[in-house]
């Protein structure tokens, strides 16, 4: 029983320990984790560019200046994409004009306030609005290029030290099943059992005896 009990407190503890590690070092692991994930895709490469004689650290560098290029392409492809957005911004801002109009007409013959009035006070709204996200978007572009870089770090290092990481992670691991290990606790319950079998026919014989 208590064996038991110690043992939930420690599988609690654990689970407790786990949450507030992934919880307050989020910061870190997502990068990681993100990282992680690159690495595996850019392990191909950078093995084949060693089996052609380069340093580890080349092949490393090389994988990350091939995420740059993908990243440069995804980029360029968005801003192609943004601008012909923006040649038929024209013909919107047009529409959205004549849609604007018929509604401030609308408001002013339901609730009596004028057009002037109305776009005087989407004006106020839309200059509160662009100063609260002007303060939060600096902060956000900021924390986006740190995890960038925090990626391209964490890639680097995983595809160098990989060897290391492997040698590490395989002494951690369970031994293997064998023959040996299976007969061991197979040969403990014959026994078990053997001597609950004695036991429960010593009784029976007593029982009959009497």
């Amino acid at each position: 029983m208590t064996n038991s009990l110690f043992k939930g407190t420690q599988i609690i503890l654990f689970t407790v320990l786990a949450i507030t590690i992934l919880y307050f070092g989020k910061e870190v692991l997502a990068p990681l984790a993100m990282a992680g994930i690159l690495a595996m895709l850019f392990l191909g490469p950078s093995t084949f560019f060693e089996n052609k004689g380069m340093p580890r650290w080349v092949s490393a560098l090389i994988a990350i200046a091939c995420l740059l290029i993908i990243c440069s392409g995804i980029i360029f492809l968005l801003n192609w994409q943004l601008q012909s957005f923006a040649a038929q911004l024209e013909d919107m801002k047009k529409n959205m004009g004549d849609m604007v109009s018929k509604l401030q007409s609308w408001i002013e013959s339901r609730v009596g306030i004028d057009e002037a009035r109305q776009k005087a006070i989407v004006e106020e709204q839309m200059k509160n609005g662009a100063e609260g996200g002007s303060t939060s978007i600096i902060p956000a572009l900021f924390g986006m290029l740190v995890d960038f870089i925090l990626v391209l770090v964490y890639i680097y290092l995983l595809l160098i030290y990989r060897s290391r990481i492997k040698a590490f992670l395989l002494k951690r691991r369970l031994p293997p099943v064998t023959a040996s290990n299976i007969r061991r606790p197979r040969a403990k319950y014959l026994r078990i059992f053997s001597a609950f079998s004695s036991s429960f026919i010593e009784v029976d014989r007593k029982i009959c005896t009497a």
